[in-house]
């Protein structure tokens, strides 16, 4: 997971995948009908939302999972674990 810098200058929203069993790919982003706070303000209201509690709940697992995997690099000589 790259977290800093842009490998591409672009203004448009872009995400790339890559694994270790596939080359690195641009995949093409779904377009929504909303902003993620007008998705949050809908579900306060009673109306459907396209983001569902499972989708936040996966998320906040895949980043603390993440988390405990991550190895920091510090570019001012070793690294850290």
């Amino acid at each position: 997971m790259r977290l800093e810098g842009d490998p591409l200058i672009s203004k448009e929203d872009l995400l790339f995948l890559v694994t270790n069993n596939e080359e690195l790919q641009k995949v093409e982003l779904d377009e929504v009908p909303r902003t993620i706070t007008e998705d949050f303000l809908a579900r306060l209201e009673g109306q459907e939302a396209s983001i569902q509690h499972e989708d936040i709940l996966n998320a906040t697992l895949d980043t603390i999972m993440s988390d405990e995997k991550v190895k920091i690099v510090n570019r001012f000589g070793g690294s850290e674990s």
